[in-house]
């Protein structure tokens, strides 16, 4: 599946997220960074309940124009998420799109 355009892709991610019940606002009125912050926050939790703050164990979907969305698994470490800004949408079952 090739991301044809940016609405295309916000659309997947909303379809994909998941809204801690803290965030009172909409899912059509957040915006990306408090997309990515909810994400963040979701996949740091995680990994503290499993005992493992430092990374976990996550399905990556590698996107790209070209080559469409790959899927493998790769450990992250929810730091270097948040300072590289990868994230793109997150399941609770630990899938996880990210851009590269």
């Amino acid at each position: 599946m090739l991301l044809k355009n940016k609405n295309e892709s916000r659309k997947i991610r909303i379809n994909h997220l998941i809204f801690i019940s803290k965030i009172n606002r909409k899912e059509s009125k957040m915006n990306d960074n408090e997309i990515r912050d909810a994400l963040l926050k979701a996949a740091y939790n995680r990994a503290k309940e499993d005992g493992n703050i430092e990374g976990g164990l996550f399905n990556v979907y590698k996107i790209s124009n070209l080559e469409g969305v790959e899927k493998k698994k790769i450990n992250f470490n929810a730091d270097y998420l948040d300072k590289k800004n990868l994230v793109k949408w997150a399941t609770m079952s630990g899938g996880m799109a990210i851009t590269v």
